[in-house]
C-alpha cells in the first residue's frame, strides 16, 4: 500500500491510500477501487471547466448535490468538493477487496480516503459523504434514495465502462439518480441539454462509446477529454 498526493488546481492537496490492483473485478471480490484509474484526474479537470454552466442549468444557487458512481478511491468526488464546494455522495459496493478479512469492502477503503482529506474538502466548502451502492441493487438504491431524499443535481464516474455486461445495471442506477432533485428535473424540462450525468473513460474495447444509446431518459453527448491516456 502507499499513500500518493494529488495536487488539485486550487493548491489543495488530496491524500489517496492506494494499492496495486492484481485483477479481481465486479464479482465476490472487487479490488478495483484500490487503484487509481487514469481518467479521473482529467475528468475532474475538465469537470472544474464545466462547472459554471453546470451550476446555472440547475437553476439553483446551493452548491451542487452529486453522486458518484463506482468513486474507488475517491480523488474525483473529493476533488469537486474541495475545488467547486460540491456537496459530494461518493458511492461504492459492499464487495470484498480481497480473500482476507483484513482487506475490506471496496466502500470502507473509500471511506478511509474520506476520513483523510474531510478536512481538506471542508475548508473550501464542500461536503463528503459515502453510501453502499451496488450498481441496479433494488435494496442500495432505496436505502440511498430514502437518505439523500433531496435527490442529485448531477451524477458522475470515471472507468466505470470496462465491463460491458454491467451496462443495463450502471444504465438503471444512473437513470435513477441523475437530476432526480427537484429543482433540476424542473430545469431540464426546459434546457434539453442541461446535463444530469457526466462519465469519463478510455476506449477499451469499443463498447464504450455504444453505452447510453439505448436509454430512453438521456440524451448522449461525446467529447474528447484532453489528458486521458490511450490503453497501453
Amino acid at each position: 500500500m502507499r499513500t500518493a498526493e494529488i495536487a488539485l488546481s486550487n493548491g489543495s492537496v488530496l491524500k489517496l491510500r492506494q494499492k496495486d490492483f492484481h485483477g479481481s473485478a465486479r464479482g465476490a471480490t472487487d479490488a478495483t477501487g484500490t487503484t487509481l484509474w487514469p481518467t479521473a484526474l482529467p475528468l475532474l479537470l475538465h469537470l472544474q471547466g464545466m462547472w459554471p454552466s453546470l451550476q446555472a442549468s440547475t437553476g439553483v444557487m446551493r452548491p451542487l448535490r452529486v453522486l458518484e458512481l463506482g468513486a474507488g478511491c475517491g480523488l474525483l468526488g473529493m476533488g469537486l468538493a474541495a475545488t467547486c464546494g460540491a456537496n459530494v455522495v461518493l458511492s461504492e459496493s459492499g464487495a470484498a477487496l480481497g480473500d482476507g478479512e483484513e482487506d475490506g469492502t471496496a466502500r470502507s477503503w473509500l471511506e478511509s480516503n474520506v476520513e483523510l482529506n474531510r478536512e481538506v474538502c471542508e475548508l473550501h466548502g464542500g461536503q463528503v459523504s459515502t453510501t453502499k451502492l451496488s450498481w441496479g441493487d433494488a435494496a442500495d438504491m432505496a436505502a440511498t434514495r430514502s437518505q439523500w431524499a433531496e435527490g442529485f443535481d448531477l451524477c458522475i464516474a470515471s472507468d466505470v465502462l470496462y465491463d460491458n455486461g454491467r451496462y443495463p445495471e450502471l444504465l438503471a442506477t444512473l437513470e435513477a439518480f441523475s437530476g432526480s432533485s427537484p429543482e433540476t428535473a424542473k430545469a431540464r424540462g426546459t434546457d434539453a441539454d442541461a446535463a444530469a450525468a457526466v462519465l469519463g473513460y478510455q476506449i477499451r474495447n469499443g463498447q464504450e462509446r455504444r453505452f447510453g444509446d439505448e436509454s430512453e431518459h438521456f440524451t448522449v453527448l461525446r467529447d474528447m477529454i484532453p489528458g486521458v491516456p490511450k490503453p497501453g
